[in-house]
């Protein structure tokens, strides 16, 4: 990972709702993660959802025929 990626990703890391977006995002921009750096913004990302509030999500189960 070269200066500027993790400078990038350093500032992008608020907007990732999810691993999934983070690993999207290294794709596209070829970021490829050494050990030292995920250890490094895994923990930081997991640290930022923690602290993001839970959202409920409602499903409509009316008409839902179960066994």
């Amino acid at each position: 990972m070269t200066d500027d990626q993790w400078h990038d990703l350093e500032k992008k890391l608020h907007q990732f709702k999810s691993f999934y977006e983070l690993h999207s995002y290294a794709n596209q921009h070829q970021i490829v993660f050494d050990a030292e750096d995920w250890e490094y913004f895994s923990e930081k990302f997991t640290e930022i959802l923690e602290k993001k509030t839970k959202e409920n999500i409602y499903i409509d189960t009316t008409g839902l025929i179960l066994p």
